[in-house]
């Protein structure tokens, strides 16, 4: 099963980078095409804005494009993605968060004079590995 669903996967980004380097006339990105395959294929965009979002760079960095014309060249690509399912709508518009095993009550937590925030008095310097010096106020 897990072949399977590597292969469709797998499948996927070809295609993807297939309609790109269709679709994208730049000589200059040949080797960034199987990057951004693979990044529209695990960002799966939504529509053609956030395609451009994820890959308007790429074309408009080697001034074969201006941003109009990018923007439209993603909406001709979010297009042909969306037509051919190459992203499934459950990836796209789920996200999955890990259910608790014991149920959080307000009432039984603890209530210190931090109420959990760490304060920069309590951390180490990450330079040199040292706590922060107290500083002396004059109260």
């Amino acid at each position: 099963m897990v072949e399977v669903n590597a292969t469709v996967a797998e499948n996927a980004a070809v295609q993807i980078e297939s309609h790109c380097r269709e679709h994208i006339k730049n000589k200059s990105l040949t080797c960034s095409f199987p990057y951004m395959s693979k990044l529209i294929e695990k960002d799966c965009p939504r529509n053609a804005a956030e395609l451009y979002k994820l890959i308007a760079d790429f074309m408009i960095e080697g001034k074969v494009y201006n941003e109009d014309e990018a923007f439209q060249v993603c909406e001709v690509l979010s297009k042909i993605f969306l037509e051919k399912k190459l992203f499934p709508i459950e990836q796209r518009d789920t996200i999955v968060a890990e259910k608790l095993s014991n149920p959080i009550v307000m009432a039984q937590q603890k209530a210190d004079g931090s109420m959990g925030a760490i304060r920069d008095e309590d951390s180490i310097d990450p330079l040199t590995g040292m706590e922060r010096a107290k500083s002396d106020t004059m109260t």
